[in-house]
């Protein structure tokens, strides 16, 4: 508040200057006149005006040299970046097809933030909480989507400014020469600040021997606990790949106390995942066609392996569907604009047996 009251008293003194400096080339007009001079004159009138209304406006504070008001997005009723409701952000994780043992595993994190909260409020003394987590799993599994809601979960509550997500990989962190992965590594944690660092494929920077991974690491280790209350650490990969990741390091190991495990899509949440890509993009389906769909999600679940591509497997059989329908409405002369957004069940299988 007195910030504020300094800020009005100089912007008042300020109005006073613009407005003599204006008065004084006003009255060199009555000996001179020059439009030029009639501008400037006119131009500082008008700037005292603005100057003096801001500084006696109730609440409302110039913005000093050098810093930036809040810029309020019409509409939002709110700054860009302020944090999503919780509630929302739930929703959204919620909603995600499958990844039950997952939002679990959330929900008692937030449990566990919110009741620390009330600890704190009521003076009790609470230790230190880690939020640093491990995703382990195979490949497309919403890890990174889980990440970005992590992010905003902890923003929701209050425990990270922003919650926005950095997501690297070892190529972002790791350099070329002695020192300049220790520069790189800082410069992706300062982007991260207030918010989620997400490093994907995370064991690739255990290599052992000359590898600059280990500088990586090393320089990470500090900065989490240089900015434990400022920065969110997720590592994430293939479940075996990060077990021996973490067990590597005793630095690791004493930071990444909680892991989250991404299991493979069953074949009917494969098929739910199918049918929502064809609603986004607005498709109809027609009899059969969906029965189709989900006899080959089916199959792509009993034939997983290690590197099955779960979500992304999905999208690039939807892809292959789209192209094998425009193929079959084109060879059509004279076929109708709605048929292009109809998928059939020969679509399908001809897809199938494309892949």
């Amino acid at each position: 508040m007195a910030t504020q009251n300094q800020n009005a008293g100089g912007e008042l003194l300020a109005g006073v200057f613009f407005l003599a400096i204006g008065l004084w080339i006003v009255s060199a007009i009555v000996d001179a006149v020059t439009p030029y001079f009639l501008w400037i004159g006119f131009a500082g009138l008008g700037l005292a005006g603005w100057r003096l209304a801001v500084a006696a406006s109730p609440g409302r504070a110039v913005p000093a040299a050098g810093q930036v008001a809040d810029i309020i997005v019409p509409g939002s009723g709110k700054a860009p970046g302020a944090p999503k409701p919780l509630d929302e952000t739930i929703a959204e994780l919620n909603a995600m097809t499958g990844l039950g043992s997952v939002k679990a595993e959330l929900r008692k994190l937030v449990d566990v933030v919110k009741a620390q909260q009330v600890r704190t409020r009521a003076g009790h003394t609470a230790a230190p909480m880690s939020c640093h987590m491990v995703f382990a799993g195979p490949p497309g599994t919403g890890k990174t989507t889980v990440a970005r809601l992590v992010g905003e979960v902890f923003a929701g509550l209050g425990v990270l400014r922003s919650g926005h997500l950095v997501e690297i990989d070892r190529a972002g962190l790791v350099g070329q020469y002695v020192g300049h992965t220790a520069e790189k590594t800082k410069g992706v944690i300062n982007k991260a600040l207030d918010g989620v660092l997400f490093i994907d494929e995370a064991y690739t920077l255990a290599k052992g021997g000359n590898d600059f991974g280990q500088e990586a690491i090393d320089t990470l280790l500090k900065a989490m606990e240089d900015n434990r209350d400022r920065l969110v650490v997720i590592v994430a990969g293939y479940t075996e790949q990060m077990r021996n990741f973490i067990a590597s390091n005793p630095g690791l190991q004493s930071r990444f106390t909680r892991t989250i495990d991404f299991p493979n899509y069953s074949g009917d949440e494969l098929s739910e995942i199918f049918l929502g890509l064809t609603r986004k993009e607005k498709y109809a389906l027609d009899d059969g066609a969906a029965d189709a769909g989900r006899a080959w999600c089916l199959r792509m679940a009993a034939r997983a392996g290690a590197d099955f591509g779960n979500g992304r497997a999905v999208r690039t059989a939807w892809e292959r569907v789209k192209e094998a329908a425009a193929a079959r409405v084109a060879a059509r002369p004279g076929a109708a604009d709605h048929e292009y957004s109809v998928i059939t069940a020969r679509d399908i299988e001809a897809a199938e047996r494309g892949a």
